[in-house]
């Protein structure tokens, strides 16, 4: 559910606890919401109800009255019925980013992920939002070189995103593209730089490249994080890259310590 649907909800939820304790049924309130027109269960003139049209389009009643129903359903659990009122809200109203949007997770819970996509595709903006639900999607359904091109667009609109970086560190790895995958990494521990698996992930692929140098620099900033027994793996490729390069002394240390 959106940020817009969790406010629309919230209020909806206010009235009908208040239906509620004047009828005494979970069920009938419920049914009445669902079937009285939802201009009377949150009124238009509202200052806290924002507008599905965002000040742009004309709001038609019926796209609204069918998206707040939507809602209704979502917040009882049954998502197949809120789906159903999302998608006549669509019909009316395909302008809408918020109806489509919200259709579209309503979907993607459901498992009609080539559905959810489909609705998707047709949101304007195609922000942040829309590309990860995207994604998510594409991974249910197995098209993971869609979610290596959707995560691309994505860390371009959001470059701090750990969950689309960690995704292609791992695509990049099962690729065996070296290059793309330290380039993940790297964002990765920018992002997170108190990850030590992370670097020593990192400081792996560095010496699989032959660069030693960096790769002992990356192990060396692990141990700074984590120097404890938890990280015995930094150790071992510390002391291992030091016998590479024959500095005997180094390696005899960090043996040692580790």
């Amino acid at each position: 559910m959106t940020r817009f649907g969790k406010r629309i909800f919230g209020l909806l939820i206010v009235g009908l606890m208040a239906a509620l304790a004047g009828a005494g049924c979970t069920s009938t309130a419920v049914k009445q919401a669902l079937t009285e027109p939802a201009e009377h269960t949150v009124r238009s003139s509202s200052p806290d109800v924002p507008s599905l049209a965002s000040g742009r389009e004309k709001l038609d009643w019926r796209a609204y009255n069918y998206f707040v129903n939507g809602l209704l359903y979502e917040g009882i659990g049954d998502i197949y019925s809120a789906s159903v009122s999302y998608k006549k809200a669509l019909e009316i109203f395909p302008e809408s980013y918020e109806i489509g949007f919200t259709y579209s997770q309503a979907l993607f819970r459901l498992g009609n992920s080539k559905q959810s996509l489909a609705v998707l595709r047709n949101l304007n903006p195609q922000d942040a939002g829309v590309l990860n639900l995207s994604a998510m999607c594409y991974r249910q359904i197995g098209q993971m070189d869609s979610v290596r091109s959707v995560y691309l667009r994505l860390v371009k609109i959001e470059p701090d995103n750990s969950l689309a970086y960690s995704f292609l560190a791992g695509y990049y790895r099962q690729l065996g593209d070296l290059d793309s995958s330290i380039w993940a990494y790297e964002q990765l521990i920018r992002v997170r730089p108190d990850s030590y698996r992370q670097l020593n992930e990192l400081a792996r692929l560095l010496a699989q490249r032959k660069d030693y140098d960096r790769a002992r620099e990356v192990f060396r900033r692990s141990l700074e994080v984590e120097s404890g027994t938890a990280n015995l793996l930094a150790i071992i490729g510390l002391g291992e890259l030091y016998l590479l390069s024959e500095q005997l002394d180094s390696a005899t240390a960090v043996f040692k310590k580790g």
